[in-house]
């Protein structure tokens, strides 16, 4: 929600209670309008806000209820947001069912895949059809030309064509990806092999573009993200792939790690599955657990809930280029358990 919480740090530059000093000689606070903060009661809600010290340009809400408590910049530069724990919870309640609802559309995205790839020009569909095919399989970020411009990062849409080679049924890619970090992946998929190795030809700056009235265009993140919508007819894009597989393979990988039996050991195993899944997508294990796995997942395995289920029982891919995998029905399966257990639970007075 971008828009929302650029609107949200502009109330708080305008209203919000103004931190100043440093971890090494105290913090201070001012109102919006310089008279300086010392009640007991509000210096407290601030603290236990837990604000990282090393932040900078920190603007606080007034009062405890505000969906968002506290804004700053880190060490990176970056606009950082604490948020009330209750605006977390509708927040990760939305985000598990948008990935319960992503699941249950693969199945109608992947048979229009395999349709669309079965054209012989390439045309729009034909190209993002592709394109889709190795998001999906192969867990890619899709790209965006700022990046590519600006930092020589690449995803999909922005790969060069010397960023791929092709040997027979298999893609070999090798680029550098988001925060700089080296993607080096095979595919194995003669159909999507056949539509690169005719992209190639076309010697354009961007492997992928596509023929549009005998014009070639290369494809945008917005035209992945298009026809994915045309297809489910959902505001799903591109990075639900990437939190519907995060989620996949952490309940893999937990499901591999087994119950622990006690917290402390499985905190343990939680790490290593996002390890494990990291590694898998790219990402660190910080990115992968805030961005692409489900929060409700380690949550039902924190409490307890076994995941024998998810066990993975073949070596592969735990995806399928139609339908859903076994790995995929069970993840499903046990979401929407999980969403009629809560239901079920009686609510806290």
């Amino acid at each position: 929600m971008p828009g929302k919480g650029v609107a949200r740090r502009w109330n708080l530059d305008l209203h919000g209670i103004r931190r100043d000093g440093s971890k090494e000689t105290g913090f201070s606070y001012r109102s919006a309008a310089g008279s300086v903060i010392d009640d007991e009661k509000t210096i407290t809600r601030i603290r236990k806000l837990r604000i990282p010290p090393a932040w900078q340009d920190v603007r606080i809400a007034r009062g405890d209820s505000a969906p968002l408590q506290a804004v700053g910049v880190d060490k990176k530069g970056r606009t950082q947001y604490l948020y009330h724990a209750r605006f977390r919870a509708q927040r990760e309640e939305e985000k598990f069912k948008r990935v319960v609802e992503f699941g249950e559309s693969l199945p109608a995205l992947r048979r229009r895949v395999r349709a669309d790839l079965k054209r012989t020009e390439l045309d729009r569909d034909h190209v993002l059809a592709a394109i889709v095919r190795l998001i999906d399989q192969g867990f890619f970020r899709v790209g965006n030309d700022k990046s590519a411009e600006s930092e020589a990062t690449y995803g999909l849409t922005t790969i060069r064509g010397k960023h791929v080679k092709v040997d027979g049924a298999v893609l070999y890619f090798d680029y550098v990806g988001k925060w700089r970090k080296a993607q080096k992946r095979a595919i194995e998929d003669a159909e999507v092999a056949g539509v690169v190795a005719k992209l190639k030809t076309l010697h354009e700056p961007e492997l992928f573009a596509f023929i549009d009235n005998g014009k070639v265009r290369d494809v945008k993140d917005r035209h992945v993200n298009d026809y994915i919508q045309s297809i489910i007819s959902k505001n799903f894009t591109a990075k639900d792939f990437r939190t519907w597989a995060g989620t996949l393979l952490c309940s893999i990988a937990l499901g591999m790690e087994g119950q622990g039996a006690s917290k402390t050991e499985r905190k343990r195993k939680i790490k290593r599955a996002v390890q494990a899944t990291a590694d898998q997508l790219g990402n660190t294990p910080a990115v992968c657990r805030s961005s692409y796995i489900c929060p409700r997942l380690l949550d039902e395995y924190m409490d307890g809930k076994p995941f024998e289920m998810l066990r993975k029982h073949h070596k592969g891919s735990p995806v399928v280029r139609v339908g859903l995998s076994k790995e995929e029905r069970a993840l499903l399966k046990f979401l929407r358990e999980t969403i009629a257990d809560r239901r079920r639970r009686p609510r806290a007075a």
